[in-house]
């Protein structure tokens, strides 16, 4: 059941064009535990919050316990300000399209989406059923888009920069302004196109699907694309309960599409749940049994022999061994987390806590710089 309940603006934090931090005081009475972190997204109401101002906020993540996302969401203001003609002032530009996300809830808004008839790119997309042998990266986890991006910058060298797209499903947070990692690879242009897909928003631009959303960053000039969640995936501790096994239809799509789909395995050696160690269940369900095509997968060559082993067999038992072609390659040196924006950080941990799950992706940004015709520096081997 949702929790709404009435707050109090404390504190403007942080502004940007997507997103606001605030601290808003939520309870009856005066007192410091009752003020929290909230956001209010700019494509959801008024542009410009001011301290006072009485607000409207969603409470269930914090009363939940949530993790990521934990923090309150503003609704909408109490006292709102409205145009001439009842309208909030200064709502986000969305270029008043017909294509409406967040279906049927109380905040769906319309955008304009990238396939539209009235939209730049709806001519390309009409006729775009082929992306042209572009290299994709396939993810489970959000947490992995900044590592890889750095493999890839690293891969490069001095050869020029490579077009980098970054298409969010609508598997887990539906907001790309929740992601503070994408909002710093967005302002350092180390992520040079979003595309939400689905019911995401926020993005570049939006796409009614994941499948127009790679056509539009295909002809929008993308030389290498990324495709994963929004922060905050869901699992319950089973095989098929989990959004991670969209992995499977996305690198299907991929391929369909005439794309080259390097789909990114979680690998860990530090989860203290059996189920993610090594070779995560979720990637041995979704790419062992649910995945029709033959996608490659790439694992890192700095794995030790007795996680190499161990690797190795839950893959082979899985059947990915199988039905994919997997390749080992080795990953750019960790120092090349250390020049992106934001510390890369994935389920709390950071790479010297965890290394093969930032190996797995420093590996495969080197190996989508070769494909794309970047400068690889060593060669790859493929996996028995």
């Amino acid at each position: 059941m949702i929790e709404l309940r009435a707050g109090v603006i404390r504190e403007v934090r942080e502004t940007g064009p997507r997103r606001l931090r605030l601290l808003v005081e939520v309870g009856a009475s005066p007192d410091p535990a009752h003020v929290r972190e909230a956001w209010a997204f700019v494509d959801l109401g008024p542009r410009r919050w001011r301290a006072g101002q009485r607000v409207l906020c969603n409470t269930t993540a914090v009363s939940l316990g949530l993790g990521t996302g934990g923090r309150h969401l503003v609704v909408a203001p109490l006292e709102p300000e409205l145009d001439a003609h009842g309208r909030l002032t200064g709502p986000a530009d969305r270029g008043r399209g017909h294509i409406v996300k967040l279906r049927y809830t109380p905040l769906q808004l319309a955008v304009m989406a990238a396939e539209e008839p009235a939209a730049p790119y709806h001519r390309a997309v009409r006729q775009a059923l082929d992306l042209a042998g572009l290299p994709v990266a396939v993810v489970p986890l959000h947490s992995m888009l900044a590592p890889i991006v750095a493999g890839l910058r690293w891969a490069q060298g001095g050869c020029g920069r490579l077009r980098v797209a970054y298409v969010m499903t609508d598997s887990a947070a539906l907001p790309a302004a929740l992601s503070d990692q994408l909002e710093a690879l967005r302002r350092g242009r180390w992520v040079d196109l979003v595309v939400c897909s689905g019911q995401a928003f926020g993005g570049d631009l939006e796409a009614v699907h994941a499948a127009s959303a790679l056509a539009v960053a295909q002809r929008a000039g993308a030389d290498v694309a990324i495709v994963g969640p929004g922060p905050g995936v869901v699992g319950t501790g089973t095989a098929l309960g989990t959004t991670c096994l969209e992995v499977a239809s996305v690198a299907d799509l991929v391929g369909a599409l005439g794309g080259r789909a390097v789909v990114v395995p979680r690998l860990s050696i530090a989860d203290r749940r059996g189920r993610h160690r090594g070779l995560s269940h979720h990637d041995q369900t979704a790419l062992g049994r649910l995945a029709s095509r033959r996608s490659l997968v790439v694992l890192p060559s700095s794995l030790s022999r007795a996680w190499r082993r161990r690797v190795v067999s839950q893959a082979s038992r899985s059947g990915i061994l199988a039905r994919h072609r997997v390749v080992e390659v080795e990953p750019a040196p960790a120092e090349a987390l250390a020049v992106l924006p934001v510390p890369p950080e994935s389920m709390g941990r950071h790479y010297d806590d965890d290394p093969p799950l930032f190996d797995a992706c420093l590996a495969a940004g080197r190996l989508l710089a070769s494909m794309a015709g970047g400068a690889p520096r060593r060669r790859e081997g493929e996996w028995p």
